[in-house]
């Protein structure tokens, strides 16, 4: 009896009231704020092309402006993904100098632990 209900105020605001309902409803929903890995995953979706736009929009409850826009943004920044940027270039460098200096802090260490065992025994032969 519920189900047929249900189902009678689904038929009734889909047919009777039509979309102009259904556009006042996404109207008045809140406002979202979508993750960069949402929106990233949605576009490239959209550009695998394996269903249409407003099949995505329906798919991810999101408007067809959304992914249109999105995927305008993502396409017009793509060249940055290959760009070397001055702070990814000095990351690198850091990360180098950093390498090396963990290498000859290493190298030191395993100095000090030899010294370390060497007087260790020293010191087990002169207590005997």
């Amino acid at each position: 009896m519920i189900i047929l209900s249900i189902l009678f105020l689904y038929y009734f605001t889909c047919k009777v009231l039509g979309s102009r309902f259904i556009r006042e409803v996404i109207m008045r929903r809140k406002r979202s704020s979508f993750t960069t890995e949402f929106k990233t995953h949605v576009v490239l979706e959209a550009l695998k092309g394996e269903l249409s736009i407003p099949q995505l929009a329906i798919k991810y409850a999101i408007t067809s402006k959304n992914i249109l826009n999105w995927k305008q943004l993502f396409l017009d920044n793509a060249a940055l993904a290959f760009e070397a940027t001055d702070s990814t270039k000095s990351s690198k460098a850091e990360l180098a100098k950093l390498k090396k200096e963990n290498e000859k802090l290493a190298s030191q260490l395993s100095s000090l632990a030899s010294e370390r065992d060497y007087a260790i025994e020293k010191l087990k032969d002169l207590a005997l």
